[in-house]
Order: structure tokens, then sequence, then C-alpha cells
């Protein structure tokens, strides 16, 4: 297939022409086409993508083909006894990768009654090559299907893998189906600028239209920002919430949930600028949720700690009335043993697991005269020995 640039239509108008507005309204047109992965591949090179696109450019497996085969527009259309024939995956040879598929099919029994029956069966080699091949056409058709989604590549991984991850590097917002608005920045403009060239070479038209500056526009762009960002504080509040149940957050839960409020504060920060819209409430929601987040992880006891001696001894050094001594290395806190925390002495001493617990947080302890008092672990460099 030739890739001559000079057969391909031109985007009819620079982008850096656009007149100046909000940003744009993203939608395109899909069309079917018959591309190999390694044929969009140099099509998606030729439009300048990034090398992260261009990696998952890859073919189906066997297993997704078969799965792709099931739902196939062609194969769909077969019937037996007038009505649909199921494809079903019945067993995979865990040693050799052979698939077998059986076919199921309506048997009238009476004009009233009726019953899934077998119909044919094939059975794949790891390959996709047949060991056992059908004898009706819903078999020959669904083994078409299968080679044809083991070579091709559809609509949906078009989107999945190009237009998908394009549209969230420009922090796009989905207003409706196939319908985003990107803000307007000079990235964005190189970017919609290199998707649209890619989908016109599969034959997909692509539209970027310009949202004016004026106040209808602006309040309804708003609003869909608004409630879109809302969605997403949403999602990331639930997970926060879930975060209350467990005993220890995993490391990277964390890590992803700072990052993604991070991310809607910097795009809410961003489409205010954009539209010169009031976003005050959506940020404030967003920090709300970033704070429970950081509470729950910072008052969850760190990895190998002992999760009750934690938030107990934590407790105790964060209340003031518990401080018997204020010097310039740190506090002494002291409590009398009574039900709360006698399970964490043993033989007046803390038990191993407390006591590891207690250096966490910077301090040693001492049980005496019916009390635990823990001193800053600071206070040893204090003491001088007289030889």
């Amino acid at each position: 297939m030739s890739l001559n640039n000079n057969n391909i239509d031109h985007i009819s108008e620079s982008m850096e022409k656009i007149a100046d507005g909000f940003g744009f309204c993203c939608f395109w047109r899909t069309q079917s086409f018959r591309h190999t992965p390694f044929q969009l591949k140099d099509m998606a090179r030729a439009s300048g993508f990034s090398q992260t696109i261009l990696d998952s450019f890859s073919e189906h497996s066997l297993k997704a083909s078969i799965g792709l085969a099931k739902y196939d527009s062609q194969w769909k259309k077969i019937k037996f006894n007038n009505h649909n024939i199921e494809a079903k995956t019945v067993h995979v040879d865990d040693s050799t990768g052979a698939i077998t598929v059986e076919f199921l099919g309506y048997e009238k029994i009476t004009d009233q009654e009726g019953k899934r029956t077998q119909v044919d069966s094939i059975v794949f080699d790891s390959y996709g090559n047949l060991l056992k091949t059908g004898v009706t056409d819903a078999s020959r058709e669904f083994v078409r299907a299968v080679d044809h989604h083991m070579h091709f590549w559809g609509n949906n991984d078009i989107y999945d893998k190009v237009t998908k991850p394009m549209l969230k590097s420009m922090d796009a917002l989905r207003i409706s189906s196939s319908n985003y608005y990107v803000m307007k920045s000079p990235s964005n403009i190189e970017k919609i600028d290199k998707l649209k060239n890619f989908l016109s070479m599969i034959g997909y038209e692509f539209f970027t239209l310009t949202q004016a500056k004026d106040k209808q526009t602006q309040s309804a762009l708003s609003a869909q920002v608004q409630d879109a960002l809302a969605s997403r504080i949403s999602d990331a509040e639930a997970k926060v919430k879930k975060w209350n149940s467990q005993n220890r957050v995993h490391g990277r839960s964390e890590s992803a949930m700072l990052t993604e409020l991070h991310d809607i504060l910097q795009l809410a920060e961003e489409l205010e600028r954009n539209l010169g819209s009031d976003l005050k409430g959506i940020k404030e929601m967003t920090a709300n949720v970033r704070n429970e987040a950081k509470s729950i992880i910072h008052s969850q006891s760190p990895a190998g700690m002992n999760t009750m001696a934690y938030n107990y001894f934590k407790t105790m050094v964060e209340d003031d009335n518990n401080i018997a001594q204020k010097e310039s290395y740190g506090n002494t806190y002291y409590v009398k043993v009574g039900d709360d925390n006698q399970e964490f002495i043993i033989n007046d001493s803390l038990r191993a697991d407390a006591k590891k617990v207690v250096e966490s947080l910077g301090f040693y302890a001492v049980v005496a005269v019916g009390c635990i008092v823990l001193k800053p672990l600071k206070s040893l460099d204090t003491l001088s020995v007289d030889i």
C-alpha cells in the first residue's frame, strides 16, 4: 500500500488559522476499512504519532479473534431454523492451546416447543489452523470471521488504540457519544492535526468546530465541563470511601488516586483559563476528596506494623494532654497503664511489636510505676558518659 502524502487530502485549512474561540468540538464519522495493524502502523508513523501509540499496533490473538468473531456482523446473519446460532467456546487445552468451539441452534420439537442443540463444532490449534473442520455454513463463516480478525483491525481497535489515547492526551471532555470538547492550545492543535491526518488515511471524516466566544456558548460548555469533572470526582470519592473499610491501602492505589485528583485540579484550572469561567466549586470538591485521601493514607500503620498498636501510640503522642515534659529535642509523653493499653505490656516492658511501633514514631518506652512513658529518641543524643 502506498503512503505517498501527495495522494492524501490535506486539511482544508491550517488549524493555526482557525478563528480564536473557547476551543473545539471534535467528532468523527467512521468507515469500513480493510487494513492490517502493520499497514495502520505505517500510517500512524507518517502522521507523527508517539512511540507509545505505535507500539500498540499488533495482531489480535486467536482467543481475541474468536471473541470478535462471535459478534461479527456477517457471521450473525447465518440462521438455523430461522433463529440465531450461538458460538460457544467449550474447551481450551492447557497443554497444546487448542480451542474447541461448538455451534448451538434452535431445534424444533413441536410447533410450540424447541430446544438448543449442537449443530456443528470446530477445533483450532494454537496458531489458528483447523484441527477439526465443520460441515455447515455457520462453521465455515465463523472460521472466515476468525481469520479476518486475526489479520485485520476494525473500528473498535482504532478507537481503543489511537483515538481514545489521543483524546486523553488532549484532556478532552466527552460531551456526547463521539463528541468531545478540546481546549485550544498549540499542543492540542498539533495533536488534532495528527489525528485528523491519520483518520483521513483510513477513510474516516474528522470534524473540528470552533466554539465561538459568546455568553451562551460559554455557559453551555461550562455546564458540560462541570458535569464531566464532577463525575470523575464522584468516582474518586467512592474509591476513597472504600479505603475506610480496609486495614491498609495498597501503595499503587494511593499513587493512582493522588495522581488522578492532582490531574483533575490541574485540568479545572486550565479550563478556567480557557473558558473564562469560575470552577471554584469543582476545585473545592476535588481538594476535599484529596484531603480525605491523604488523611486515610497518613493514619494507616506502616507496612509490617501492628495496626492496633500503631493507632494507639500515634494517638497518644498527638494528644497534648499526655505531655509530661517539653524539651528542645521533643516532648515526653505518659499515660497510665489500663485496660486500653495493658495488652501491649509484658513483664514491665513493651511487647516487641509495640516497641517497634514506638521506635517508628521516634520514641523509646519505659514502663514504670503503673505508667507508660515515651521519650524522644533524640534525647539519647544528649546523654554523656564520663570515663
